[in-house]
């Protein structure tokens, strides 16, 4: 028999896999009924990739729930955290001005005139 304790410390553990799942459940079936109506090329198609999604997101947290994570030290992961970090700057500047047309210094006009800043952008978008 399970005991009580054992129990809540299984449900606790799944708590965010399950308001993970209820989210998503929750938001598809606002997509597929909810007061938009999106158009659907393939219902059947789209539902059984989102199974799929929310499948292998269970299975994934099952198989990582099963065993203790492995202690590593916050200090090995630190030049990853900043290569991405410098390489989300360099991006910045050459995906700004080929989305937009404009160079990131330019984000002011998009904020005191969003529409404007909208039509441009797909104005760059359709050339």
């Amino acid at each position: 028999m399970v005991s009580r304790g054992k129990f809540l410390n299984d449900a606790v553990g799944y708590a965010p896999l399950a308001a993970a799942w209820a989210y998503i459940g929750f938001t598809y079936l606002v997509y597929l009924f909810g007061p938009i109506s999106w158009p659907h090329a393939n219902i059947g198609t789209e539902t059984a990739l989102m199974a799929a999604i929310v499948g292998g997101l269970g299975v994934g947290y099952v198989f990582g729930m099963r065993r203790p994570v492995a202690a590593v030290p916050f200090a090995s992961w630190r030049r990853f955290f900043w290569v991405g970090a410098l390489a989300g700057i360099v991006l910045l500047f050459p995906a700004s001005f080929i989305y937009t047309g404009k160079w990131p210094w330019d984000a002011y006009d998009a904020f005191v005139c969003p529409g404007k800043a909208y039509a441009e952008m797909l104005h760059v978008a359709q050339t």
